[in-house]
C-alpha cells in the first residue's frame, strides 16, 4: 500500500470520528462542528478550545476529535502528554500557529463529513436558513 498524503490521513481520521459520533447526534452535533472553524477565526485557537472543551457533552466530542488529531504521530503535539489544552499553554507561539493551521485543516474534513453523514438542525426544522455561529460572548450570554 502506498504512503497516503496529509490530506487522505485527515480524511480517514475526520471519517472514523464522525461514524463514532453519529450515535450521539441530536441534530446540533453538525452545527457544533460546523462553527468551530469560525469561532477560532473570531476568537482565537486556544480560546475556542477550552470553550468547546468547558461545554461538555456534543461540543466535547467535537474537541475530543480535534484533540485526538493534534496529538497523535507526526501532528503538532505529538508529544502531548496531559492533553491538548494542557499543549497549547505550554508550547511556543510557531508551534501553536502550526497547530491552529492543521486545526483549520482537519476540521474543514470533519465539516464535510458532518455535512454528508449527520442529521442537521435544517433538516429536522425544514428550514434553509444557515446556521449563524455565535461568538464566545455571545454563547455565555
Amino acid at each position: 500500500m502506498s504512503r497516503q498524503t496529509i490530506a487522505q490521513q485527515r480524511a480517514r481520521h475526520a471519517l472514523t470520528q464522525i461514524e463514532t459520533m453519529k450515535e450521539w447526534d441530536d441534530g446540533h452535533l453538525s452545527s457544533h462542528i460546523a462553527g468551530f472553524p469560525a469561532m477560532i477565526l473570531m476568537n482565537g485557537f486556544g480560546q475556542t478550545c477550552a470553550f468547546y472543551l468547558s461545554k461538555g457533552d456534543r461540543m466535547k466530542l467535537v474537541y475530543d476529535a480535534l484533540e485526538n488529531w493534534l496529538t497523535s504521530a507526526d501532528r503538532p503535539y505529538s508529544d502531548a502528554k496531559n492533553g491538548l489544552m494542557r499543549a497549547i499553554t505550554s508550547n511556543n507561539a510557531a508551534r501553536y500557529r502550526l497547530a491552529q493551521a492543521e486545526a483549520m485543516a482537519y476540521l474543514d474534513w470533519l465539516k464535510k463529513f458532518a455535512k454528508a453523514f449527520l442529521e442537521s438542525e435544517e433538516n429536522n426544522s425544514g428550514s434553509e436558513q444557515e446556521a449563524i455561529t455565535p461568538t464566545i460572548e455571545e454563547e455565555i450570554s
